[in-house]
């Protein structure tokens, strides 16, 4: 189904092409974006013209007061577990190795982590 040749079926099949198209469209402006911002927040990404790219990607349209929301553009994120709702009262705390935009690193919780 993703040859270019391919002609998928109307419905599912085609709103799932579609969907991987703009995935990878998506991909590939984030990295056109890291050159210029290594780090760069969610509200960030939701600003001005980087906020444009993305409505002209996904194909978001403005809801009944003309307004864009990012309620479709996060629930992607959501989905694959990297933002909480924005109705959650809890916060989740990850193990891992963390580093700040200085290289400091620190080793498992967040919370009680000394840099390394």
């Amino acid at each position: 189904m993703l040859e270019e040749q391919a002609h998928p079926k109307p419905g599912r099949e085609a709103e799932s092409l579609k969907f991987y198209r703009q995935l990878e469209e998506y991909d590939s402006y984030l990295d056109e974006l890291q050159q210029f911002y290594p780090e760069i927040s969610f509200n960030e990404l939701w600003q001005g013209e980087r906020m444009e790219q993305i409505i002209r990607i996904f194909d978001i349209h403005p809801d009944k007061h003309g307004k864009y929301r990012n309620t479709q553009f996060k629930s992607y994120y959501q989905k694959r577990g990297w933002f909480s709702s924005d109705k959650a009262k809890d916060v989740h705390m990850y193990e891992g190795i963390w580093y700040d935009n200085h290289n400091c690193y620190m080793v498992g919780s967040s919370q009680l982590s000394r840099p390394v």
